[in-house]
């Protein structure tokens, strides 16, 4: 072999070790209960854009406000939040999307009430504008904090709809000690 196939073959094992050792270190480990922010788990996620589909013969709201608030369980989907908030289904549940953690890490589950483009309700443990989108991301503020999965698709979900609705950011509450 003479110096130039050296250095080639050199070139693509290096390019095939670092390869390597990146698709190692983007693999979602468990951490704390969580999974650390992975770009290859993150991008084989459904797209935001899907999220916001409704059913094609409802008219779209006029939306004003946006809120992200906590399940306040450590674990869970759609199914759990309504549980916990005494609907009788998940039909029933008082809020737009849920963001899973564990399993479904990052995953955005849509009502049937964001479908209907109906708003939630106001009374038992909510008081906000009717004009608010209600987001959950299932974690705890102090026993189960959100993924950053989660936080990056809440984030991406909260930009996605205030610009499809007009939402100014000013009107975007997080709950407390986000991010």
């Amino acid at each position: 072999m003479n110096r130039r196939q050296i250095v080639f073959i050199s070139f693509i094992a290096a390019m095939t070790v670092g390869s390597a050792v990146l698709l190692i270190f983007d693999t979602p480990r468990p951490h704390q209960g969580m999974h650390e922010y992975s770009l290859t788990s993150y991008t084989q996620l459904a797209s935001v854009r899907n999220a916001l589909s409704r059913n094609p013969s409802v008219t779209k709201t006029d939306w004003e406000y946006v809120e992200i608030f906590y399940s306040r369980t450590s674990a869970g989907d759609m199914g759990t939040v309504a549980m916990f908030n005494n609907s009788s289904t998940e039909k029933d549940a008082n809020l737009h999307f849920v963001i899973c953690n564990g399993e479904k890490n990052g995953a955005i589950q849509t009502s049937d009430r964001w479908r209907n483009q109906y708003r939630c309700l106001q009374g038992d443990n909510w008081y906000g504008s009717r004009k608010t989108i209600r987001i959950c991301v299932i974690g705890h503020p102090i026993r189960a904090l959100p993924s950053d999965t989660q936080i990056k698709r809440a984030e991406d979900l909260v930009e996605t709809l205030c610009k499809e609705y007009g939402i100014p950011k000013v009107n975007v509450s997080y709950p407390q000690g986000w991010n």
